[in-house]
C-alpha cells in the first residue's frame, strides 16, 4: 500500500499536484447519509476540475455529526490516523445510489 501526504490548509500550495487538486479547507457538502455510525458525503471542491469539483466518500466508523464539524475534508486515501475515507465513488447519481448500498451492508 501507497503512503499519502495529507493535504491541509497548511501545507495545500505544497503539497498540491495541480492547481486543480482538492484545496482541503474550500469546500461544500452537497448531501449526506448516516447509517449504523458510517457516513456518505456527496462534496463539492470549486476549485477542482475532476468531475468538476464533485466527489462521493464513504466514512467507515465515523458519523454524520463527526464530518459536519470539520474544517477541513481531504478526499484522498491515506495511512495516517485520520477521519478519512473508507471508498469513494464516481459522482453521479449512480455512485450515489452505490455508497447508499455500502452503508447498507457495513
Amino acid at each position: 500500500m501507497r503512503n499519502s501526504i495529507r493535504k491541509n490548509d497548511a501545507n495545500y500550495e505544497e503539497q498540491k499536484v495541480s492547481e486543480f487538486d482538492p484545496h482541503p479547507g474550500n469546500f461544500h457538502i452537497r448531501e449526506y447519509t448516516e447509517r449504523n455510525g458510517n457516513t456518505a458525503i456527496h462534496i463539492y471542491y470549486p476549485n477542482c476540475k475532476n468531475y468538476e469539483g464533485e466527489k462521493i466518500i464513504v466514512y467507515k466508523g465515523v458519523g454524520w455529526k463527526e464530518i459536519k464539524n470539520l474544517k477541513e475534508i481531504d478526499p484522498h486515501f491515506t495511512d495516517e490516523t485520520v477521519i478519512k475515507p473508507f471508498a469513494r465513488f464516481e459522482p453521479t447519481r449512480n455512485g450515489w445510489k452505490k455508497a447508499i448500498e455500502l452503508l447498507n451492508i457495513l
